[in-house]
């Protein structure tokens, strides 16, 4: 019960650290590793080259690259208790004049 109850609790959107926004060269993601009723929570991704699960860290693709799309998954646990949360993570690729375009992760 406590797993789907921060299951639910993470955010629709992840934020980000202090002093980093979406549109920073390196943004860097919160990700919680504790939820509200005693459970862990460790993240993962398939794209590690583009996001850090420990420091949450996102690496943007190069000008000459496409944006790109990742998903970030949050594995919630207690005890036997076991679930799991996708976040769809788009990762716009670096400008070369202007501002970068923001880094969005949402729940699916």
């Amino acid at each position: 019960m406590d797993v789907q109850v921060d299951k639910a609790a993470l955010p629709l959107n992840l934020s980000f650290k202090q002093g980093q926004g979406a549109t920073t060269d390196t943004p860097e993601l919160v990700l919680p590793t504790t939820g509200a009723n005693g459970t862990t929570i460790t993240w993962g991704t398939a794209s590690i080259n583009r996001i850090n699960v420990t420091t949450g860290e996102v690496n943007r693709p190069s000008f000459y690259s496409s944006d790109v799309t990742v998903t970030l998954t949050a594995t919630i646990s207690k005890g036997e208790a076991v679930t799991t949360q996708n976040f769809k993570v788009v990762i716009p690729r670096e400008r070369l004049t202007g501002s970068n375009g923001a880094v969005t992760a949402t729940k699916e």
